[in-house]
């Protein structure tokens, strides 16, 4: 689990996050990009540490997980980008 207290953001294409990264300057790896993607997300529009705890733990109990890569097979979105993001839900709605 992504470290709660990391500032969260919005969600990735697992097949977009190397031509991201790449264009952000945060090389390939996906951690360091998520780190830094969560951290440059607004105050104003990111989930509570608690909030977000709740939103992984759930999509990591769903059956459309998938944990070695940490994307949802409903949406193809990396889970810790888009839990991270108040205004965007669970495309089954479970959050």
């Amino acid at each position: 689990m992504v470290d709660a207290n990391i500032t969260p953001i919005g969600v990735f294409c697992p097949r977009c996050e190397e031509k991201f990264a790449k264009a952000a300057g945060y090389g390939e790896n996906y951690r360091q990009t998520l780190e830094k993607y969560l951290t440059a997300i607004p105050p104003e529009i990111k989930t509570s540490p608690e909030e977000y705890n709740k939103r992984i733990g759930l999509c990591e109990g769903c059956g459309q997980y998938l944990a070695d890569s940490f994307t949802c097979l409903m949406c193809g979105c990396y889970v810790q980008m888009r839990a991270a993001k108040e205004v965007i839900s669970c495309p089954l709605s479970k959050w």
